[in-house]
């Protein structure tokens, strides 16, 4: 059963259905309306009977759409079909009616009526509306367009139809038949505030009373008519009118009464008629007129004062007229005129008249275009000192300018002299523009722009200098345009040759946009790559490049496009790229844009990396940076790949000799894997070479190959170049007399392959497996080389089972004639049998033990020193023990950029309590760096590393480093102090080892703000000198402080001396005397001979004794 609520809203469907459709019935049996209703607007659709004889055809049924930006579009409805067969439907014709409820219109649309249509039905066709019963309080506006116009006496009989009321605009546009309007014609709508009546061409005159009771009407159009004349009273009645316009009409007289009473009147459009003459009393009744376009009239001459009377005139349009002088007091009156716009088609102006435009205090902007002016007057502009935008064009007899011509534009933004006949301009012509921002000098004849023709405007952002003739630019004629983001320099003869690597354009550094194309230009300056942080567009199709040098990497702009198209380039060389591009951030970004299309692309080694780029053989971080475009395929001009893309060259397989080569050896580049390859295999060579070649035409290897097989060479040479430690990788040192390989690893940083065999290798170190682990050798050669077969070969025997990976000819290594990877350590470090071993030691022990005790006693220090170094029995030994014998407390390591710190703050401290070493004051001039640094390390009980970048970056740093690891590891204790100076340096900037250290051992900040704390932990740091006498948990009590005395208790410990004080007498104390004694003198406890052999009878063992900075143990 249905319920009772929906039985209640079907009722209410059916009323609001009947009513909906009541609303708009057609009531015409000739035609019928279809309603279709949308959230925004109702359409109707009214279909009219053909007349008798046109043919049918086919119909679409559209509907309204609503866009996004509001407007309505029609589409085909889905309940239609196109091209209905029905002979009743086809012989109707359609009508539009749209109502938009937000915007309050009521459009009428009569586009799909034919003109014969319009003729045959006109003003019946509006006969057929429905009533659509728009009764509303809010004014609607009314549109009709191509329909005819309305007939009937007045045009509320046609509202009548549609039921409206209220309409506040009324707008019927190209309509089409001859137009006959009674005075009558708008009674009825007096509320109606805009009438307008365009592009109707049977409309061509109006009766005298036709706006009688449209007495509020604010807005009148009757633009695009076929109006000839206007009866003199035709506007009489309209006081609020405000705006008029009567242009591209065919008026060719004003009565000069026409505009009496329409004192409210304020913009007056007369343009594009064919009026002959203006007169004074035309704009008599108008005094508050303020915007004037008399274009397009076929006057040739303006009367005296014909502006006088419009005191408030503020925009003047004169496009297109025919003027061919202006009297000197034009504007004399008009003191609130703002804008004036003269263009001359015909070229019939030749002078303007002295002060024209000045004097004019709110005048701002000034277009006066193609005439036939000669010069300009200087006063021209002056005392119109709110003069903003000028335009100058089009005056090609126009040759210069004078100095003085603005001088009262202080104001002026924009200037615009284009297409004029200026062939030089005078110096600091805009030297008044200080707020200029845009010029345009483009189409002139300059040929040079001296070095201050734009002194002054500094805060100019555009300037136009195309199709000009220039050749020569001053080198500092541009330096004031600091603000210039734009500027156009193409179609001229510009070189920019100078002897410096800067444009003039150099001090330009906002630009974002250089338009350079058709000069003779043939290099990319310096300011333009690394100066124009916000270049977008540079624009060098055209021009005379040949090389395209390595800076492409160095555009600090970014999403720029460079536009090398047609030119003559041969070689792009991009060798630093890809170098460049790693050292990016890894992060999306728009790469610039080069283009490279209509260029003579050689393909040779020269172009290598281009290669790889086309091969999409760099990093990812390039392509990131950098886009090389060939709208057309490049083809090489020469062999091997003649007539073979650039695509086809395989930078891979490209080898490049390199002239320069060490002596007897021979060097090739593969530039693929940036790789000098020197080979100075078989060169009779005792020493390596001093120089390694590192450059390859100007592009910088990464990495070396250095073949020195089948030589004499012993040792690394001490004074070979820094290049060996940077770039040597691959070291080929087979076949030669060496006998010693940690000095190679050493200091050849960057070797990841090292080829030993066939050498003087007897024993491999512990030294030299720890600097093999630590390095980046991944290939090391070891066969070949006569190895004592005995147990000094267990450390090569352990590394080569241990890592393999590492020695690559581990089965070619010989322990006499056998394969050492398959022996045991039994075959050549044999173990005796273990009850042989048990009897012998517990015969021994006893003979051991007695001599042990007899060693401890007449070697204490010897054995401290070996069980120290041994992590034994520490609590027997003192640090002091094991480094009695070294020299320094520390040896500072730093880097000379951070020398200052070091010297003036780090080693005045330490110098207060312990002997420093460093090398600005230790090293020996003229003595080997490295043996000096060897010195330093072993003779000093700790190493201070002031770890920086820069440190981390010094080769000798990193040596120092090196050395002192190598010796901590070797005495198997900590010795190495670590002082962050500033920021922990970059990981991925640090050698391995150092890495390992810092994530195995902390280190000790720098810190400006709390250094007491930092000297705190580096004190505790640094070596503690044990005084035999003192121990950690000493408590300390002061007696008797005097001049000559002090007295100390601790525990079991009883320093005195006091010669002035009987309580402190010898005897007194002579119980207290226990196991120790620490005694501090001055020069009056020696002369008292009583003190100095008590304590010394009492005290002859464990007397510790302080004589000023002095300790005698």
């Amino acid at each position: 059963m249905m319920s009772t609520k929906a039985i209640v809203w079907l009722l209410l469907a059916f009323l609001i259905q009947s009513k909906a459709e009541s609303e708009w019935r057609c009531p015409n049996p000739d035609c019928h309306c279809t309603f279709e209703p949308t959230s925004t607007e109702n359409t109707w659709w009214c279909y009219h009977k053909k007349p008798s004889g046109q043919s049918a055809s086919p119909r679409v049924e559209t509907l309204p759409i609503l866009l996004e930006n509001g407007s309505v579009h029609n589409e085909p409805s889905p309940n239609y079909q196109i091209g209905r067969s029905d002979p009743e439907e086809e012989s109707l014709i359609p009508l539009k009616i749209c109502f938009d409820k937000a915007e309050n219109t009521l459009d009428i649309d009569c586009s799909h009526f034919s003109i014969a249509n319009v003729s045959h039905l006109n003003s019946s066709v509006f006969n057929s509306l429905p009533q659509l019963n728009l009764v509303n309080s809010k004014p609607i506006s009314v549109y009709l367009k191509l329909c005819p116009f309305p007939g009937g006496e007045s045009f509320q009989s046609f509202l009548q139809i549609l039921n409206v009321t209220n309409v506040e605009s009324l707008t019927i546009t190209n309509s089409a038949g001859n137009i006959t309007l009674s005075p009558s014609y708008f009674d009825g709508i007096p509320y109606v505030k805009s009438i307008s009546l365009e592009s109707n061409s049977g409309l061509t005159e109006l009766p005298a009373d036709l706006f009688k009771e449209t007495l509020d009407l604010k807005y009148l159009t009757l633009r695009g008519n076929k109006i000839t004349q206007l009866d003199v009273n035709v506007f009489r009645h309209l006081k609020k009118l405000k705006t008029l316009d009567l242009g591209n009409n065919q008026i060719s007289e004003l009565d000069p009464r026409i505009f009496q009473n329409l004192t409210s009147l304020k913009d007056l459009n007369i343009d594009h008629n064919r009026l002959v003459n203006l007169t004074r009393a035309l704009f008599t009744n108008v005094p508050n007129l303020v915007t004037l376009d008399i274009s397009g009239i076929k006057m040739s001459v303006l009367e005296s004062g014909v502006f006088d009377d419009l005191v408030k005139l503020k925009i003047l349009h004169a496009h297109k007229t025919q003027f061919q002088t202006f009297p000197a007091d034009l504007f004399s009156k008009t003191k609130e005129l703002q804008e004036i716009k003269i263009f001359y088609h015909k070229g019939s102006l030749v002078k303007l008249p002295s002060a024209l435009f000045s004097n004019l205090p709110n005048l701002k902007k000034v277009d006066i275009r193609q005439t036939s002016i000669e010069e300009l007057p200087f006063d021209l502009f002056w005392n119109s000192t709110k003069l903003a935008t000028l335009s100058l064009t089009g005056h090609r007899k126009l040759k210069t300018i004078t100095s003085e011509l603005f001088r009262d534009c202080k104001e002026l933004t924009i200037l615009d002299l284009s297409d004029n006949g200026f062939e030089s301009l005078p110096e600091n012509v805009f030297g008044f523009l200080e707020k200029l921002t845009e010029l345009n000098l483009n189409g002139n004849r300059l040929e040079k722009i001296t070095e201050h023709m734009f002194d002054g405007i500094i805060k100019l952002e555009k300037l136009y200098l195309n199709k000009n003739k220039l050749k020569v630019i001053g080198p500092t004629s541009f330096d004031f345009l600091r603000e210039l983001i734009e500027i156009d320099l193409s179609h001229n003869m510009l070189t920019f040759d100078t002897d410096f690597s800067y444009s003039p354009l150099k001090s330009c550094v906002n630009l974002e946009t250089m338009q350079l194309s058709h000069n003779w230009i043939s290099k990319i300056y310096e300011d333009w790559r690394i100066s124009f942080t916000r270049l977008q567009l540079l624009d060098l199709t055209w021009n005379n490049f040949t090389i395209i040098h390595d800076v492409l990497h160095s555009i600090v702009s970014r999403d720029m496009t460079m536009d090398l198209s047609n030119n003559q380039i041969s070689v792009v060389e991009l060798e630093n790229l890809e170098f460049v591009a790693e050292q990016q951030e890894d992060y999306d970004q728009v790469p610039n844009k080069i283009i490279l299309s209509e260029n003579p692309i050689a393909c040779n080694c020269s172009n290598y990396d281009l290669f790889l780029f086309f091969n999409k053989k760099m990093s990812h971080k390039v392509y990131n940076m950098i886009r090389i475009d060939t709208p057309k395929m490049i083809l090489c001009k020469d062999s091997p790949y003649e007539n073979r893309s650039l695509k086809s060259v395989n930078p891979e397989t490209l080898r490049c000799p390199n002239e320069q080569c060490p002596l007897s050896c021979k060097c090739t580049f593969a530039p693929y894997y940036s790789r000098m390859t020197v080979d100075c295999s078989s060169a009779n060579l005792t020493e390596m070479p001093q120089n390694l070649p590192v450059l390859y035409k100007n592009s910088r290897v990464s990495n070396i190959e250095l073949i020195l097989s089948n030589n004499s060479i012993r040792e690394l040479t001490k004074n070979v170049s820094k290049e060996y430690a940077r770039l040597v990788t691959d070291l080929d040192l087979s076949d030669n007399q060496v006998s010693n390989g940690e000095e190679f690893i050493r200091r050849l940083l960057k070797l990841e392959k090292l080829d030993l065999s066939g050498n003087q290798l007897g024993s491999l170190s512990e030294e030299f497996v720890n600097l093999t682990l630590a390095s980046n050798i991944s290939s090391l050669f070891l066969s070949g080389n006569p190895w004592q077969c005995d147990c000094g070969i267990t450390e090569l025997f352990t590394f080569i089972l241990d890592r393999p990976d590492i020695v690559k000819d581990s089965n070619k290594i010989m322990c006499n004639g056998n394969p050492l990877n398959g022996m045991s350590t039994d075959y050549f470090c044999p173990t005796l049998n273990p009850y042989f071993i048990a009897s012998i030691t517990l015969g021994s022990l006893g003979v051991l033990f007695g001599l042990l005790v007899f060693l401890y006693y007449k070697f204490e220090r010897e054995i401290k020193v070996w069980l120290f170094a041994h992590n034994w029995l520490l609590c027997w030994v003192s640090e002091e023990d094991i480094d009695h014998d070294k020299e320094y407390d520390a040896f500072v390591c730093y880097s000379e950029e951070d020398y200052r710190f070091v010297v003036k703050t780090l080693i005045p401290e330490l110098d207060k309590t312990y002997k420093v070493c460093h090398h600005h004051r230790n090293f020996i001039g003229g003595s080997s760096i490295a043996d000096q640094i060897y010195k330093s390390v072993h003779k000093s009980r700790r190493t201070v590393i002031v770890l920086t970048e820069h440190f981390v970056k010094s080769y000798w740093g990193m040596e120092e480093f090196r050395t002192a690891y190598a010796q901590a590891a070797k005495d198997k204790c900590p010795r190495i102090i670590v002082i962050i100076y500033k920021e922990v340096p970059p990981q991925e900037s640090m050698a391995d080892e150092m890495k390992s250290y810092l994530n195995t051992y902390t280190y000790i900040k720098w810190g400006e703000k709390n250094n007491n704390w930092f000297w705190r932990q580096l004190h505790y740091a640094m070596p503690h000198r044990s005084v035999k006498t003192l121990t950690n948990n000493m408590a300390v009590t002061k007696y008797n402080l005097g001049m000559n005395g002090i007295g100390y208790n601790n525990h079991d410990t009883t320093v005195l001396f006091s010669p002035d004080e009987k309580e402190n007498q010898p005897g007194h104390y002579a119980t207290q005397i226990m196991k120790k004694g620490l005694l501090m003198i001055n020069d009056e406890f020696l002369s008292n001979d009583e003190y100095c052999v008590f304590v010394l009878t009492i005290c002859s063992r464990d007397l510790v004794v302080y004589y000023g900075d002095t300790i005698f143990i």
